[in-house]
């Protein structure tokens, strides 16, 4: 590539753009084939922390959905959250006890970001089962009435969450009903910021602008509430 561009600084440097968006995309897919088969706590000392934490929200937001759609009448939709949910909490557990034992700097970097997807996925799941019991009611009494109540996979509770999806082998990112490609930007290491539900408003409406193929820009001073 360096050869081939010589002196173009210009074009060495999107096409570079071009090498990086295609590797990250390989690595990923890659990974997606394997990650599934393996213990959370191998992947994440095996794949570089931008695909694991990518492909780790891609197979949790399968796993919901699976559980998900299943049918209101069928009273196993809250046992299985409830077990992903003990999977999530034990896999929590492990992730600690690595990151404590961990010497190395990156890679208590990596479980550290992999921890917070973790615990931002408890949080939904606390919220989806507390949402299932209030559904469970609500069939009961639509049984009576003789009504039908609402699918939960449609519910406000995981629509309002961000969620990836692998389809037509590509990463795709969808909040409410806006969804956006991933980009594939190499990020490195970074420290992952902390979802909140004032977080997850700026994340939901900045996804709403870009699936309408408009902006968004967060400005102001650190600690000054951007987020808000």
């Amino acid at each position: 590539m360096s050869g081939f561009f010589r002196g173009q600084v210009d074009k060495w440097l999107a096409e570079l753009e071009v090498q990086m968006r295609l590797s990250l995309k390989q690595q990923i897919q890659e990974a997606m084939e394997k990650y599934d088969s393996m213990v959370i706590t191998e992947s994440a000392k095996l794949f570089p922390s931008q695909v694991l934490l990518c492909v780790n929200y891609v197979s949790w937001t399968s796993q919901i959905e699976v559980a998900l759609s299943k049918s209101n009448k069928d009273k196993s939709v809250k046992d299985e959250l409830s077990r992903i949910k003990e999977e999530n909490d034990t896999y929590l557990d492990k992730l600690t006890k690595l990151a404590l034992q961990e010497t190395n700097r990156e890679q208590v970097q990596n479980l550290a970001n992999l921890i917070l997807s973790q615990g931002y996925y408890d949080i939904i799941l606390d919220d989806l089962v507390r949402q299932r019991e209030n559904v469970n009611k609500s069939i009961h009494f639509c049984l009576q009435m003789g009504q039908e109540s609402e699918t939960t996979s449609e519910a406000f509770p995981w629509q309002s969450r961000l969620r990836y999806y692998w389809t037509e082998d590509s990463v795709e990112l969808r909040m409410m009903h806006s969804k956006v490609k991933y980009g594939y930007e190499y990020l490195s290491a970074y420290t992952k910021l902390v979802m909140t539900p004032l977080t997850e408003r700026c994340y939901r409406i900045l996804l709403m602008a870009l699936d309408l193929h408009q902006g968004g820009l967060v400005s102001g001073q650190t600690a000054t509430g951007k987020h808000a």
